[in-house]
């Protein structure tokens, strides 16, 4: 289990974000100008969730 302050909205957050990305991937239709787009969007969300090392 993790430390968290507040439990219940970690867990309610986790699985809101589980619950979308499961929605975006079965709904995104497979062309070349989705991909890119679905690629620039998880690169955007990857660098701003992560801590950036300097």
């Amino acid at each position: 289990m993790l430390n968290s302050p507040s439990p219940l909205n970690a867990q309610f957050f986790s699985q809101a974000i589980r619950k979308v990305l499961v929605a975006y991937f079965f709904a995104l239709p497979l062309s070349t100008k989705t991909l890119q787009v679905h690629y620039s969007i998880t690169t955007t969300i990857i660098t701003t969730t992560t801590p950036q090392n300097k």
